[in-house]
């Protein structure tokens, strides 16, 4: 798996057209897949570590094909045209919430070790 996100990475490198470009496009990935996710952590007990990782997944998957052919083919020009943070963002919302509730939620014992003492 490191291997593959080394190569990636290595891709993305080489064909880089901006470094504010890559940058938007790494903040988007973190503000869509992992923000919903630590906040969800601090302030919903009812959040569970598959709807974590389902949000994660969703948010990175929705920012990364965003900008393709397949979006700008199936979807309005006005929905298509905009950024990927907030599909991205709305996809992880989604996933983490339903995940959360279709899950078993957290034991008390699970709970407590998080709590402050």
């Amino acid at each position: 798996m490191v291997v593959l996100l080394g190569l990636w990475a290595l891709y993305q490198g080489l064909h880089t057209e901006s470094v504010l470009k890559k940058s938007l496009y790494a903040y988007t990935i973190y503000s869509a897949a992992l923000t919903p996710v630590i906040l969800a952590a601090f302030y919903w007990k009812r959040a569970t570590a598959s709807a974590a990782v389902a949000s994660i997944f969703t948010g990175t998957f929705v920012t990364v094909f965003w900008d393709t052919a397949f979006i700008h083919a199936h979807l309005p020009a006005v929905i298509s045209d905009r950024d990927a943070i907030f599909p991205a963002l709305l996809a992880s919302l989604l996933f983490l919430i339903t995940v959360s509730l279709l899950t078993p939620r957290p034991t008390e014992s699970h709970l407590r070790a998080f709590a402050e003492s």
